[in-house]
């Protein structure tokens, strides 16, 4: 984390076990990430990213313990600072997400078509059918 190699990952949200999950506006959003550069022996780079990850809230953990870092846009310029060597400071941005989050599955044999789940008290109910 201290290295500065620190980026966002825009997104619209996340395959979790089979799902899509997406923030309740289905707006885009900054999720941390990390990124980086190798020297392989062969004299070529590879360069490669991270999601990075923290617990995940209530109503993700009965998919998975673990969920994509959203970013709050306050945090997002001390995410990216190379200058804050802070690491409380700079961890301080990777907190689970607060607002509402919607879980979609497609339904078999009708790809456009899609349900939400309500996972809890952070969810909400709509089946598109």
């Amino acid at each position: 984390v201290l290295s500065g190699r620190r980026c966002i990952l825009p997104m619209k949200g996340w395959i979790e076990r089979g799902s899509f999950v997406r923030i309740d506006d289905e707006s885009i959003f900054a999720v941390a990430g990390l990124y980086d550069a190798w020297s392989l022996g062969d004299g070529s780079t590879m360069e490669s990213f991270c999601v990075v990850t923290v617990e995940a809230v209530a109503d993700i953990r009965r998919l998975n313990n673990r969920m994509p870092a959203i970013l709050r846009r306050e945090d997002e310029e001390l995410w990216l600072s190379r200058n804050v060597r802070d690491v409380e400071r700079i961890m301080s941005a990777l907190r689970p997400f607060e607002g509402p989050l919607i879980v979609e599955l497609a339904k078999p044999g009708t790809p456009p078509a899609q349900r939400t789940l309500d996972l809890g008290n952070t969810g909400r109910r709509r089946a598109d059918d």
